[in-house]
């Protein structure tokens, strides 16, 4: 849901960059193909805009609308042909984006009352089929993206990762003590409290009964890859089988007081070679710079991309500038 959300209000941002596309095309189309509509001035330039004072020019208005939202259009039309030709949609592909269209239509009627209608309107969507084909180009985008990832990766970084930083798993146990914005004193007090009911000998199974209505309790793994906050994993690595936190695991979540249960035997490098590789990728985006404008980038010019129009190539050259 979360990556949902983050699409969401991506789609929110471009709703002005799709009006000024839409406004682009028509706009063009009229001064490219319907001169005969337009008045003419003495040096043969056409008015497409007439004020009591001034008068703005077809050849003014078609650069400057080129250079304000020629960019969004241009891109979506060259990475269309390119992916469409370089990737064949399966079956199985368009089921699932028309899953993911579904997806967010029934979020905005479950969470802003909103109808389908409502949605692709607001969005500036004409029909659920240009909906669906945009989510199509942004998959097409993704799916490009991944592979270039990927083939930054080397087998030598796999084996690296592997060696130096893959842990053993282990099984773990927690009491967290769940604190709200008014209540992180009092909360406080209370995991204390049961911390120090286990250093005078309590048993873990009895506190867990004993303070059932007051804790949220949870055993699970910790591997290389887990999604869990720094402070969690660092406090539980220190841990030898049996024992648990001297002192509280303080998180965004709450008060932890976590029991080192069972460690257990690395896997094989090849059961987690896919993992890791998702990891790698992950750190690799996290420590440059707009990869993913740098991958479409060089993913047209790895097709060739050559444009003739001085106006729309210097669109572009200020476009690939802004991402160096």
């Amino acid at each position: 849901m979360k990556n949902l959300t983050k699409k969401l209000k991506m789609i929110k941002k471009n709703e002005w960059l799709r009006m000024g596309g839409c406004l682009l095309i028509g706009i063009l189309v009229m001064l490219l193909f319907y001169p005969d509509r337009i008045a003419e001035l003495k040096n043969g330039e056409q008015v497409a805009i007439k004020l009591d004072k001034t008068n703005i020019t077809a050849d003014k208005l078609y650069t400057d609308l080129k250079s304000k939202y020629a960019k969004y259009e241009l891109l979506d039309i060259i990475d269309s042909t390119i992916l469409y030709n370089k990737y064949e949609m399966t079956d199985e592909d368009q089921e699932t984006i028309k899953s993911k269209a579904d997806e967010y239509i029934k979020y905005y009627e479950e969470n802003y009352q909103m109808t389908k209608e409502d949605f692709l309107s607001k969005n500036n969507f004409e029909s659920y089929e240009e909906f669906v084909e945009y989510l199509k180009l942004d998959y097409l985008r993704q799916k490009y993206y991944d592979e270039y990832l990927t083939g930054l990766i080397s087998e030598d970084d796999i084996k690296k990762y592997y060696d130096e930083d893959v842990i053993a798993p282990f099984t773990v146990e927690h009491i967290l003590v769940k604190t709200g914005s008014d209540n992180k004193e009092e909360k406080e007090e209370l995991a204390i409290e049961i911390l120090d009911k286990l250093k005078d000998g309590e048993e873990w199974n009895d506190l867990k009964k004993e303070y059932e209505d007051d804790i949220v309790t949870e055993e699970f793994d910790i591997e290389f890859d887990s999604n869990l906050e720094d402070e969690f994993i660092n406090a539980a690595k220190k841990l030898s089988d049996g024992e648990y936190t001297g002192s509280l695991v303080t998180t965004n979540y709450g008060y932890h007081i976590i029991l080192r249960k069972e460690t257990k035997e690395i896997p094989e490098l090849d059961e987690i070679k896919a993992r890791i590789l998702t990891v790698l990728k992950t750190n690799y985006v996290n420590e440059n710079k707009n990869v993913y404008e740098k991958s479409l980038i060089k993913l047209r010019e790895d097709s060739g991309l050559n444009i003739k129009d001085t106006e729309l190539a210097k669109v572009y050259d200020k476009y690939k500038k802004d991402y160096e």
